[in-house]
């Protein structure tokens, strides 16, 4: 819109129309931008909010919007022909994002090099999924460690191997638990990588539970001498925790 290709008929040196492909080498005015732009209802998709030519000299914040088109069929086509040719069309853009898109605009040499004049932002179709998935891979070395962690300090505690391996164990599975409980009752199905980040919280909050449960089952053997009597007291001191 703001360097549009000047279309000259042989001749001649005025130009008789425009081609928006941003091809161009004499940038148009501002407001004419602005206007072929508002003709496209896409102003307040390249513009920040409120913007006014009329008033702003020029905008701080611009946006570059980019849309990709690929044929899946049409309507004399089967349905399960387009729902495949459609999963390969997902692959071929989740493919380009995450292997040619994402490491381009997020390299340390593109933003170094444009760190002092502008700040880029950058957001698209499964962007944020692949940014949680990348965090989540990043701290499983992470969780991995806290695990063990947990595991020789819950060794250590408690003297028992059982209760180390099969505390967290308990713990980690409230996770697929909740996912079918949820499912059978309010049929969603769906699970993204952000349901991953509940194992981190899981295995903390599962850990301070258990620390407080046996700490309790060890005190109640002075204030009873049946099991059953000790598990009541157990649950009945360690529930207000």
């Amino acid at each position: 819109y703001a360097l549009p290709t000047l279309n000259i008929t042989e001749g001649n040196i005025v130009p008789n129309s425009m081609t928006l492909d941003g091809m161009g080498f004499d940038p148009v005015p501002l407001r004419t931008a602005y206007l072929v732009a508002k003709e496209h209802n896409l102003h307040e998709l390249f513009l920040p909010t409120g913007y006014d030519p009329d008033v702003d000299e020029g905008a701080q914040v611009l946006r570059s919007l980019f849309r990709f088109r690929f044929v899946v069929g049409t309507a004399r086509d089967k349905v399960e022909d387009r729902i495949a040719a459609s999963k390969v069309v997902d692959s071929k853009w989740e493919a380009f994002f995450t292997d040619v898109l994402v490491p381009a605009l997020g390299s340390s040499d593109m933003v170094t090099s444009f760190k002092d004049d502008m700040h880029v932002w950058f957001d698209g179709t499964g962007f944020r999924d692949f940014e949680v998935y990348m965090a989540v891979i990043n701290d499983v070395p992470l969780a991995i460690g806290s695990a063990i962690f947990i595991l020789a300090y819950m060794l250590a505690h408690t003297r028992s191997l059982l209760l180390a391996v099969v505390g967290p164990l308990l713990a980690m599975l409230s996770v697929p638990i909740t996912w079918i409980i949820c499912g059978a009752i309010l049929g969603n199905s769906t699970v993204n990588f952000a349901n991953f980040l509940a194992v981190f919280l899981a295995i903390g909050f599962g850990a301070d539970v258990m620390f407080v449960y046996y700490d309790a089952w060890t005190q109640s053997e002075g204030h009873a001498e049946q099991i059953p009597n000790r598990l009541a007291w157990t649950y009945q001191r360690a529930v207000k925790a």
